[in-house]
């Protein structure tokens, strides 16, 4: 696996993909200052570096894979059936495929 930390602008989008000292740094797009310091900073420690880059990866896993989008799926179907857990929703999509 290969991944790498991020240093990032505090902004809508952005903030939503990268948690500050968890998987990369964020920084005020209004202070260079800052920003410039926590690039340095982590530009500095190898193993922050690899800490936060494979933080990220399983955070991209977690959040954006096909497995992860599926189970988002069928929260919302489930959701909008008034199923209270996935094997209730499995019971209702077999009702309904064997009413068809």
């Amino acid at each position: 696996m290969r991944s790498a930390a991020v240093a990032a602008a505090d902004r809508p989008g952005l903030n939503d993909l990268v948690t500050h000292d968890r998987n990369g740094v964020l920084f005020d797009w209004d202070d260079p200052a800052t920003a410039a310091e926590r690039i340095a900073a982590l530009a500095r420690s190898a193993p922050r570096r690899a800490e936060h880059g494979t933080q990220g990866h399983h955070d991209l896993l977690e959040r954006y894979s096909h497995a992860a989008h599926t189970r988002q799926v069928l929260d919302v179907y489930a959701e909008m059936l008034g199923a209270d857990d996935l094997r209730e929703l499995d019971g209702l999509i077999a009702a309904a495929g064997s009413a068809a």
